[in-house]
Parts: structure tokens; C-alpha cells; sequence
């Protein structure tokens, strides 16, 4: 957790530095969201990303690349949209 939120952090000041970046989506605003939220994730023995209850396969990205999230988060937790 800790490593991801330094992430977050050091994404944000590249975003804020006026650099040209790629034209991405906010690469951490979800698992952000879900820290917020008190959520946390782990690893399963399976192989599997654990979501407190939830599970989702893990992958490479091209195996979960596409426009419709898993799970939508939003302020008032997950599943309540943005």
C-alpha cells in the first residue's frame, strides 16, 4: 500500500510539471479511491487480487485492458460511481 500511494504521489507531481506525458487515464485514481474508502487489496495464494470479498484474476494488461471497469469506486465506496 505504501508503495502504490509513493506512486500516486510521484505520478501527480509528474502530471504537475508540465512535461508531456502520454495521454493516459489517471493510473492510480482507483486504487486511490479505495484507500480512501478504507479499502485495501491482496494477494491470494491463488494467484488472485483479493478485494476484501471480491476477487479479480491476475493478469497481464492485456488480459484486463478495456473501457468498462470490474468494480466502479467513488466517494461513497465502492460501487457508488464517482
Amino acid at each position: 500500500m505504501v508503495k502504490t500511494c509513493l506512486w500516486s504521489v510521484t505520478f501527480e507531481a509528474a502530471l504537475g510539471s508540465g512535461a508531456p506525458l502520454p495521454d493516459l487515464p489517471h493510473l492510480f485514481a482507483p486504487l486511490t479511491a479505495m484507500y480512501e474508502c478504507g479499502g485495501a487489496f491482496s494477494l491470494d495464494p491463488t494467484g488472485m487480487i483479493d478485494l476484501g470479498g471480491a476477487a479479480i484474476r491476475k493478469g497481464t494488461l492485456l488480459d484486463h485492458l478495456g473501457t468498462e471497469p470490474v468494480v466502479v469506486v467513488g466517494p461513497a465506496g465502492p460501487g457508488e460511481g464517482s
